[in-house]
């Protein structure tokens, strides 16, 4: 890596509609260990709460790569609901999202996109 290039840890903002999201410099791009690092914002009100997490479950259980979520010192395993929920992460914490696999690019950036959405339901108003 250059002098001059952001580290996998820099932070760049995006912006999708009037949510900001924070996501990692390079987009997602693979490190030097075939793994997808990105951070997401928890938009949610009431943070990472069950219909949030249902739609990450799903979302995950369809690609093979391993995905995980770490907040606090806590990891967990995306394609599980309970795992999920031990995270406890509330509206506005920042979360640390790690892919691994066949598929991981494409993991990743359907995770964000459900950040970046604020895992809004077609149809449905807030």
């Amino acid at each position: 890596m250059s002098r001059n290039a952001a580290s996998w840890a820099s932070p760049v903002i995006c912006r999708l509609s009037d949510e900001a999201v924070l996501r990692l410099a390079g987009d997602g791009a693979m490190d030097g260990d075939g793994v997808v690092r990105r951070q997401v914002k928890v938009t949610p009100e009431h943070g990472l709460h069950l219909s949030p997490i249902s739609q990450l479950v799903r979302k995950a259980t369809t690609f093979t790569s391993k995905i995980s979520l770490s907040f606090d010192d806590r990891h967990a395993d995306v394609k599980s609901a309970f795992d999920l929920m031990l995270l406890a992460a509330p509206c506005g914490a920042i979360l640390s999202l790690e892919v691994n696999g066949p598929d991981a690019d494409a993991a990743a950036a359907a995770i964000c996109d459900l950040f970046e959405q604020g895992f809004a339901i077609s149809g449905q108003t807030h």
